[in-house]
């Protein structure tokens, strides 16, 4: 019984440890992905400005064929909507907040289980004959030590789906 209790005392530390750090960290984060693209931004902008053209090259989307999308009536321009439930991926919204045509799309995201939506954004900047396309998705967790240590392994959380968009983005692109 007693090592029992030591073991239940050791985990209760270990938890109100983890949970004290979690008050000391950071509540934003930030994840930045890049591709070169062989081709102009005027190309590869109406892919980025049409929230139902991410479907196109979107990792997301490929993961799960059977999550429901739905969209508002206009999917360009500022305001413009998607939604989507999904059993694997997720659920969530995303709204066009700025346009600047070919070298901005800025991106409010909501997903269920957090107060904040998070801020993403597509930049297109030349590169020679080519187009630097930049994903960024930045964010504030809150006050909650959990949620501030998902922000701390957000980079490797979606880093990698970044990588795979940008890939199709450029593969699609560069056709």
């Amino acid at each position: 019984m007693k090592i029992l209790l030591r073991i239940v005392g050791f985990l209760v530390l270990i938890v109100a440890l983890l949970i004290g750090i979690g008050f000391t960290l950071p509540s934003t984060f930030a994840v930045e992905r890049s591709v070169v693209i062989n081709a102009p931004a005027e190309k590869i902008y109406p892919a980025l400005a049409d929230v139902k053209r991410w479907a196109e090259w979107g990792i997301w989307y490929q993961r799960d064929p059977a999550m429901q999308v739905t969209y508002s009536a206009e999917t360009t321009g500022v305001g413009a909507t998607s939604s989507w439930k999904s059993r694997t991926q997720g659920n969530g919204s995303a709204k066009l907040t700025k346009l600047e045509a070919p070298k901005l799309v800025e991106f409010e995201l909501a997903f269920e289980g957090f107060d904040r939506p998070s801020l993403g954004q597509y930049v297109l900047e030349p590169s020679g004959s080519a187009t630097k396309v930049r994903w960024i998705m930045r964010g504030d967790v809150g006050a909650s030590p959990i949620n501030r240590w998902f922000a701390k392994f957000m980079d490797g959380l979606v880093g990698k789906d970044f990588e795979a968009g940008l890939a199709k983005l450029k593969t699609n692109s560069e056709k």
